[in-house]
This record gives C-alpha cells, structure tokens and sequence, in this order.
C-alpha cells in the first residue's frame, strides 16, 4: 500500500467501532496501564484510582474507560488492557525479557511506540504452521523472519450490540487479523471467505502510527 492508501484504512478504522478515538486524559490513562501490565504483575483497581486522581478523572470515568479496554482476574485485578496481555494469546510479545502476548497480530505492531520499549514478537502462520518473527523498536521495524511475512487485516462490521467489549472485539477483529508466511499462504487460508487485506509488517507497523497519532502524542 502507498502512504495515501494507508492513510484511508487508518481513517476508515478510526470511524470503525473499535475504539480509537479518545480523549486526552484517556489516552494518558491507557499509556500508564499499558505500561503498568508491562511490569509484569497484575494491576490492582487502587492504582487505576491513584492514577485517574493525578490526571483529574474521576474514579467512575476512569473504571467506566478502562474496563470495557481490560481483561481482568478473578479478583478484578487487570491483566490485559486493549491488546497487550499477561494472559496466553497467539502472538507471544517478549519485552524486557519479560513475556506477555497480544490479541492480534498487529496489537504487537503498533505496542512497542506505546511501552518506549523494543519486543521480540514470536507468532505462527496458521496456514503453514511456521513461526514468525519480529523485532521492532518504539521507531521502527528491525527485522522479519520470514522476510516476505504479512498481515492479514480486516475492517470490523457493524453489530447490533457494537464493539464495546474485549469479547466483541476479538470476535469481530482480532480472530481474522494474523502473520502470515507469505501472501499465498494468506489467500488460501482465507479462500475468499472474508474480505480481507493484506499488508507487509511494516505497512502494518506505519498503519498503527496513524491509526494511534491521537494517542502516540501523549507518550
């Protein structure tokens, strides 16, 4: 894809129902528990509540935001925000030596600007069966095993109840958006059932920067 047609997908998701457009203070907030489950450990709500103090959010608009973005534990504690996770998913995220795992494929592309850190992304085409791996910086793509692995993509639908659960979204988006060994390898597991797109990691890792640019200014 060109930088035009990029930027089209990017404005196309941002008036998609997954949410992509927030308001400063939420995006301030996102960035802290990101970084918060990047530690390793479960977040606990009284952190959420400290956090949303500094920042002037009040503890019912700050648990309203982030809980329809989290997975939590069995004592509410959250152990996954908005695509990064310390639960086990397909798409193993190494950061810090540290592993987590990401909903989708492309959580994994556009995370590392968020933590400011570089990951070691570890996923297998679901074709082929073969592992994929990448490595990227906060600014860029350092490598791709196999170096003509791809993204699969797709635009979610519209639905009755919308997008506003970690469950809606993985149904309608993260189960279709995957890396693959290669374009052929993505056409026929897909065989036309799906509309779906397919993009070079970095066109994946370009398209998370300006989906996000909202966000990315607060980092």
């Amino acid at each position: 894809m060109n930088r035009k047609e990029l930027n089209e997908l990017a404005k196309r998701i941002c008036e998609s129902e997954v949410p992509t457009h927030f308001e400063p203070d939420e995006s301030r907030l996102l960035i802290q528990v990101w970084r918060l489950v990047a530690q390793g450990q479960p977040v606990a709500e009284e952190r959420i509540e400290q956090i949303a103090s500094k920042l002037n959010l009040s503890t019912e608009a700050a648990f309203s935001f982030i809980f329809r973005l989290s997975e939590r534990d069995e004592h509410g504690n959250i152990v996954g925000i908005f695509g990064l996770s310390q639960k086990n998913h397909p798409h193993k995220f190494i950061v810090d030596s540290k592993t987590f795992a990401t909903w989708c494929a492309w959580d994994a592309l556009f995370l590392p600007s968020m933590l400011k850190q570089t990951a070691e992304i570890e996923s297998t085409c679901p074709a082929t069966k073969e592992t994929i791996r990448v490595t990227l910086t906060p600014g860029r793509v350092e490598r791709i095993e196999p170096d003509k692995a791809i993204l699969s993509f797709i635009l979610p639908q519209p639905t009755k109840d919308g997008l506003d659960s970690v469950e809606a979204v993985r149904r309608a988006f993260c189960c279709h958006v995957h890396f693959f060994r290669s374009t052929e390898a993505a056409t026929d597991w897909f065989s036309g059932k799906e509309e779906i797109a397919l993009l070079t990691v970095k066109e994946g890792y370009q398209l998370g920067q300006l989906a996000f640019k909202e966000i990315l200014q607060f980092v």
